[in-house]
């Protein structure tokens, strides 16, 4: 039962994940904008509290700073620029990567180090 339903939570958030990966890579006006930043944090928030219940290690970690930098994109106290939307694409492959091959990376540590600091750094 528990691994039909990791199954079925990595399926729904794969799908949720290459949807917000397509509107990353289109232009958007700012009410698509307001919408897309609910969207990414609604998923990540998800991600953060429910893999680690199924024993997928890792992605709660990766997703943490992240989830602060949307939610003060959500309040308005930043505005979701370039390098933001940038480095959330490749979060966004690097999580897709993890739940769609056994938790594997398909960015090289540096690359994934490099996007996780630019969160990081962007919370303290």
């Amino acid at each position: 039962m528990m691994e039909r339903i990791r199954e079925k939570f990595i399926a729904d958030t794969l799908q949720s994940l290459y949807a917000i990966e397509a509107s990353l890579r289109k232009d958007v006006d700012a009410s698509d904008t307001k919408i897309l930043i609910e969207d990414i944090f609604t998923v990540l928030h998800q991600i953060k509290g429910t893999a680690p219940m199924l024993n997928i290690h890792g992605i709660a970690q990766m997703v943490t700073p992240v989830e602060r930098v949307f939610l003060t994109l959500r309040e308005g106290k930043i505005s979701f620029s370039q390098e933001i939307k940038s480095n959330t694409i490749h979060l966004v492959m690097a999580i897709i990567a993890e739940l769609a091959v056994n938790q594997q990376d398909n960015l090289d540590s540096e690359d994934k180090r490099n996007t996780l600091c630019f969160f990081e750094s962007m919370v303290l």
